[in-house]
């Protein structure tokens, strides 16, 4: 009789190959999802492992289609994934400073997060030719990086809105520098402000979060500034090569050099004052 009546129960069976974490993952703490998807759907579901580190999970009931697609549902959510958000190097700086504060606070903020489940984990790959641009990897179950990544995005977005940038001549630059970056690290003044330099262009980028520091160092920049007026002498390239050779050379060089600095912009063909905007 007993056989009798399995027979008539039709049962269906399904395997499903699971790698590695994916056995976890089935099986859950102490085999409550499993458990779970079995009383569930009246299914009876055995998972062996079949090799290194891979299993086969077996469906057996009268209808196993609907479990099997919940159970590829929880495996596409709970797969490890990761992805790539490129940033300039004022926002890793942000990220990084004081031993890597702010990126750690972020990262718990995010596994705190009642939306998230899992582990996410926040950090850095190593940048590409562009030294200007690295790349943020966000990591962890399909089911949360998403939303761990709107979050990301939003404090990029909160640091790029407080970024003030500074144009001056690339010939103060030297001066906002200073000697083995004295003046810089002067102006920072122990606190958690990013001062980003370009010597090219002269763009200066300043980023704290901190409030009332970036207002701080912009005013003292402006003082070097001021210190530090740009007076360029337009003449075509091969007449300001000759004449800043003549000057450096005669008996106004000491002179000049008593009153201002002076330099020569080759590309431009500029002769290049620099002193307080009386001298």
């Amino acid at each position: 009789r007993c056989k009798a009546d399995l027979e008539k129960l039709h049962l269906e069976t399904e395997t499903r190959t699971l790698l590695g974490r994916e056995a976890g993952i089935l099986l859950g703490p102490r085999g409550s999802t499993v458990n779970s998807l079995c009383e569930n759907h009246n299914v009876m579901i055995d998972v062996n492992e079949t090799g290194e580190d891979v299993f086969t999970a077996t469906i057996i009931g009268p209808s196993v289609s609907v479990c099997v697609e919940e159970i590829d549902r929880l495996l596409a959510a709970n797969k490890e994934v990761s992805v790539k958000i490129s940033v300039n190097s004022i926002v890793r700086n942000s990220l990084l400073q004081d031993s890597g504060g702010p990126i750690k606070k972020l990262q718990k903020d995010i596994n705190t997060d009642e939306r998230i489940s899992g582990n996410i984990q926040l950090s850095f790959s190593k940048s590409g030719e562009n030294n200007d641009q690295h790349v943020l990897i966000v990591k962890g179950r399909a089911a949360s990086v998403d939303t761990a990544k709107a979050i990301v995005d939003e404090t990029i977005a909160k640091i790029n809105k407080s970024l003030v940038t500074i144009q001056i001549d690339p010939f103060v630059i030297p001066k906002i520098i200073g000697k083995g970056g004295e003046v810089i690290k002067k102006l920072k003044g122990g606190k958690p402000v990013n001062i980003e330099v370009d010597k090219q262009t002269g763009q200066i980028v300043l980023q704290s979060t901190e409030e009332g520091e970036v207002e701080r160092v912009q005013s003292e920049i402006q003082m070097i500034i001021d210190e530090n007026q740009v007076v360029r002498i337009p003449l075509e390239a091969q007449v300001a090569k000759s004449i800043f050779r003549e000057l450096i050379r005669s008996e106004h060089k000491e002179t000049i050099n008593n009153i201002v600095w002076m330099s020569l912009d080759d590309e431009k063909g500029h002769i290049v004052l620099r002193g307080n905007k009386e001298k």
